[in-house]
């Protein structure tokens, strides 16, 4: 292994360790917003994976791109570590992110309301800094897949096993739709 002392480290080298590293953690905060929006896509989880494996190829040619273009960035094993996990954190987080963003905020305007067969609502506990809270899910079959919704309390209570439930729905701009509204028996 061969070290670079500091002198010896090109200025180039130390911007992109740098901006790897703010890269990487803008990308972990861009899923935050999303999160919802993933929940109440259609499908939505096909469309994250397919963002991760996006990522990961997009991470892979970046990685080659960097470690021929700046060798140096990649002298120090350490360093070269880090590097890879900034990178790969970045791509594969915010591929998924911008993707389900784009899904949703660049969707067709038109909502189209559709009833479905409710399969099950069901409430779970979950966890939170020592804390728990109950969250509420509705469970659907749309085109023979079964999918999961989380819900208000307030829709839960109005909702039963082999009910119904009207879903106002939108096409989104990638092709998986999303559920911008739900709506019990007792409202239509």
């Amino acid at each position: 292994m061969i070290r670079v002392t500091k002198q010896e480290e090109s200025r180039a080298s130390k911007r992109i360790y740098r901006v790897a590293r703010i890269a990487s953690v803008i990308a972990v905060l861009s899923l935050m917003p999303v999160l919802t929006i993933i929940d109440h896509t259609i499908r939505g989880m096909q469309l994250t994976w397919l963002g991760v494996l996006i990522g990961l190829v997009i991470a892979l040619c970046t990685t080659l791109i960097l470690k021929n273009k700046f060798p140096e960035a990649y002298f120090d094993q350490r360093r070269t570590w880090n590097m890879h996990v900034c990178v790969f954190v970045t791509f594969l987080t915010l591929v998924p992110s911008v993707a389900n963003y784009i899904n949703h905020y660049a969707a067709n305007t038109e909502i189209t309301p559709q009833v479905y067969k409710i399969d099950e609502v069901t409430e779970a506990v979950s966890y939170n800094n020592g804390n728990s809270y109950k969250v509420y899910f509705l469970f659907i079959y749309m085109n023979n897949k079964r999918e999961r919704f989380e819900i208000y309390k307030n829709l839960f209570d109005k909702l039963t096993n082999g009910g119904q439930v009207k879903l106002y729905v939108q096409h989104g701009a990638l092709g998986y739709d999303y559920v911008k509204k739900f709506e019990a028996p007792d409202s239509w």
